[in-house]
């Protein structure tokens, strides 16, 4: 069965409020789980969802708490439009 799970982990926050949204997507794979990270505004990770669940995924939810990210944390998340081009090349990893 093909599942996935989008997580929260955290926010940034600028001078008018929040300025990022940082989620991990976790699926499962032909030989386990795989992940990647990404980072939005307003629904990013509903328009990814969206990707996933037309590949043929089914989504849980998994909720967790998130806090307030800064400062390098950020530097590892892909942006919204990447996350969901690498789920349309078929979750290649090499291209990333």
């Amino acid at each position: 069965m093909k599942l996935f799970t989008t997580i929260k982990i955290g926010y940034s926050k600028g001078i008018y409020g929040c300025s990022g949204e940082y989620f991990i997507t976790v699926f499962t794979y032909k030989k386990g789980l795989r992940s990647f990270k990404f980072k939005g505004l307003y629904g990013a990770e509903e328009r990814v969802n969206a990707v996933m669940q037309k590949k043929g995924y089914k989504d849980f939810y998994n909720g967790v708490a998130y806090g307030k990210l800064s400062g390098e944390d950020k530097n590892f998340f892909w942006t919204e439009n990447q996350a969901i081009d690498f789920i349309n090349n078929g979750f290649d990893y090499e291209r990333t």
